[in-house]
């Protein structure tokens, strides 16, 4: 059992890392209902051990049988830290049982929201350009689903971001920006729950919200410390897997390694599909953007009928050399038979992957390799299979007409 006599403010854990503390959120925990234990239970829950690992050291947790995680060596002193005053807790039946990924721990904490906070409608999305993108949401009338698409300047939450109108509205008809967006016009939202999630560097990955069809007391606003604490810890999360997606990305390419094309020592059909679709897995669970450039060699027939094949060999082996010094080094490039060339471009906006084509294109001019070129941008509800396809006949298309000018 544990006892402590002491009561500080709560730990808060920024994106990168950081911990600081929050009077405000003390109050507000003990001010509405979330009592002291539930908020360890859940938080410890939340963070898969990780305050209690950050701040006391490797020994503080420990693994169980089952693979559950323990606190342990929880002195008064250290839960004081944690900013739970008087209380006690027996350590042995509160295991930290780790989340298995973010998509787990955010849908825990959104159904957590709606439990305690009420509203219909929770959601947490992605913001790429003018798509916000719904990664997961727990919906009691709205008909809202993750992998739902909608256009950000219509929301609530980019005027919430541009400050101006607040966190949380109560009443959002009564706050000018929000009761003006065009959002409101299209479904019924009376109150309005909004909280930015912003990367290490700062800047705006997407939001966690809520909406409600009716008005909500102006008690709503005492959540607001809570909710914060709550976004915060799933940006730690999320960014620590955003950490792991280099190195799971290099260990996927390490797999790939027999799967290489024996002439370009570019990625072969079969290594391509491996690749396109592991990051396809990342694109739909976290709405990161993509795209995918092709490329096809001009009137390569004819090089190898008038120059013979050990000079269309030496071509491909060009070109692939060529685009792998136009590519970044994160970027997948595969020769998917005779003279195509594919890449995959990771983390990549509209205008990036045009600027990528365009010096495909140019760089391949510049070696005297005659190409066409087409490229397309993953669409948040379609796949990279289907950007290929677009991309593939955006190819076709500036093939056909370069024929016809050379008519």
């Amino acid at each position: 059992m544990l006892a402590t006599g002491r009561s500080r403010s709560p730990l808060l854990i920024t994106p990168n890392g950081q911990a600081s503390k929050d009077e405000s959120a003390t109050e507000a925990i003990r001010s509405h209902g979330w009592t002291q234990a539930k908020l360890f239970e859940h938080g410890a829950l939340l963070f898969r051990g990780f305050v209690a690992w950050r701040q006391f050291g490797p020994k503080t947790v420990e693994k169980g049988p089952g693979n559950e995680l323990s606190l342990l060596n929880i002195t008064s002193d250290r839960a004081a830290l944690l900013g739970f005053g008087e209380m006690s807790v027996d350590e042995s039946i509160h295991p930290v049982g780790p989340f298995q990924s973010f998509r787990e721990a955010a849908s825990v904490v959104l159904q957590l929201l709606q439990d305690r906070v009420g509203m219909d409608l929770w959601l947490l999305t992605r913001t790429e350009g003018e798509d916000w993108i719904v990664l997961h949401a727990k919906d009691r009338g709205y008909n809202v689903k993750a992998g739902d698409v909608f256009r950000w300047s219509d929301s609530f939450c980019s005027r919430m971001v541009q400050e101006l109108g607040p966190r949380i509205a109560p009443d959002s008809n009564q706050v000018p920006a929000y009761a003006e967006a065009p959002i409101a016009q299209q479904v019924p939202i009376a109150a309005y729950v909004g909280v930015p999630i912003t990367r290490p560097d700062g800047s705006l990955f997407g939001t966690l919200c809520a909406i409600d069809p009716k008005k909500q007391p102006d008690s709503l606003r005492d959540h607001l410390p809570v909710i914060e604490v709550y976004t915060r810890l799933l940006a730690t999360i999320l960014n620590l897997e955003f950490e792991s997606h280099a190195e799971t990305r290099r260990a996927e390419i390490a797999e790939a390694e027999s799967e290489r094309d024996a002439l370009t020592n570019l990625f072969n059909v079969r290594g391509w599909h491996r690749l396109r679709d592991a990051e396809e897995e990342r694109c739909r669970r976290y709405g990161n953007p993509a795209g995918i450039v092709v490329a096809d060699l001009d009137e390569f027939k004819s090089v190898n009928d008038e120059h013979g094949h050990a000079v269309g060999d030496e071509t491909l082996k060009r070109a692939a050399d060529v685009i792998r010094k136009t590519v970044r080094a994160s970027d997948v490039i595969a020769r998917l038979g005779g003279d195509e060339f594919v890449m995959l471009a990771i983390e990549e906006t509209e205008a990036g992957l045009q600027r990528l084509a365009a010096r495909v294109q140019t760089s391949l001019e510049s070696a005297s390799i005659n190409a066409s070129v087409g490229a397309a941008l993953r669409a948040p509800k379609g796949s990279l299979k289907a950007a290929q396809a677009c991309a593939d006949a955006e190819m076709y298309a500036a093939k056909r007409a370069k024929s016809e000018r050379s008519r």
